[in-house]
C-alpha cells in the first residue's frame, strides 16, 4: 500500500475528533411546565392549557368534535397526574424527567401513571377507577378508524360507570359526564400538589 504523502508544513493541524459543544442546560421547571413556543413535540404535549383553552361556556371546546373533546380533556387529567407523581421523587433533574417520560420511560403510559398514583396515595379508589375508564374511552377515540362519538353505545355505557362528586342532571350528556370526571380528577390532584410540602411548583 502506498504511503500517504507528508502533510505540508504550512497547513495548521486539525484534531481527529472535534471538540463537542457542551450539552445545553435544561431547567427542570421548564421541562415540566413548558412556556412560550415549544421547541420540541414532547414539550408541546406538556404545555399548560391557557384561559382560552379552559373548559367553560365561552370556550371553543364545546364546539369541537367528541373525539377532540375526549382527547383534550383526558390529556389535561393525565398531565395533572404526572405532575403530582413526580412531586414524590426525591431526586429529579431535567435529564431524568425526560427519560422517565420518554416513549420508553416508566411514565410514558397513562395506565402506569394511574396505578402508580393510586399506590402513592394520590388517588382514591373512585378517582383511580374514573381515570381508568377515561383512559379506556380516550384510547378508543384516539385509535378507532371508524366514526365514534359519546353516543356510541359502548362508549356511552362506559361513561355511565363514572362516579361524580358533583350532582348532575339525569339528562346530562355522556360528554358532559366525561369532562366533569376529568375536571374533578384535576382539581383533586391540584389540591394535593398545593398541600404537599416540597412539591414542585412553578413560581
Amino acid at each position: 500500500m502506498a504511503k500517504k504523502p507528508p502533510k505540508p508544513s504550512d497547513l495548521p493541524s486539525s484534531p481527529r475528533f472535534k471538540k463537542r459543544k457542551p450539552p445545553k442546560t435544561i431547567d427542570l421547571l421548564e421541562a415540566i411546565y413548558p412556556t412560550g413556543e415549544s421547541a420540541t413535540l414532547s414539550a408541546l404535549v406538556r404545555e399548560a392549557m391557557t384561559d382560552d383553552d379552559a373548559i367553560n361556556p365561552k370556550s371553543p371546546l364545546h364546539l369541537i368534535t367528541d373525539r377532540s373533546f375526549a382527547i383534550i380533556t383526558s390529556a389535561w387529567a393525565e398531565r395533572a397526574l404526572e405532575r403530582a407523581i413526580i412531586s414524590y421523587f426525591p431526586k429529579l433533574d431535567a435529564c431524568t424527567f425526560k427519560k422517565l417520560t420518554s416513549s420508553e420511560g416508566p411514565l410514558s403510559s397513562f395506565f402506569v401513571k394511574i396505578h402508580l398514583g393510586f399506590a402513592f396515595g394520590l388517588l382514591d379508589k373512585q378517582n383511580r377507577d374514573n381515570l381508568d375508564i377515561i383512559r379506556s374511552i380516550r384510547n378508543v377515540f384516539a385509535h378507532a378508524p371508524k366514526a365514534v362519538s359519546f353516543r356510541t353505545p359502548l362508549i356511552a355505557k362506559e361513561c355511565r360507570k363514572l362516579i361524580l362528586l358533583t350532582v348532575t342532571s339525569d339528562n346530562a350528556s355522556c360528554a358532559h359526564k366525561f369532562g366533569q370526571a376529568c375536571m374533578e380528577a384535576v382539581n383533586h390532584l391540584v389540591a394535593h400538589l398545593q398541600s404537599k410540602v416540597g412539591g414542585i411548583e412553578r413560581p
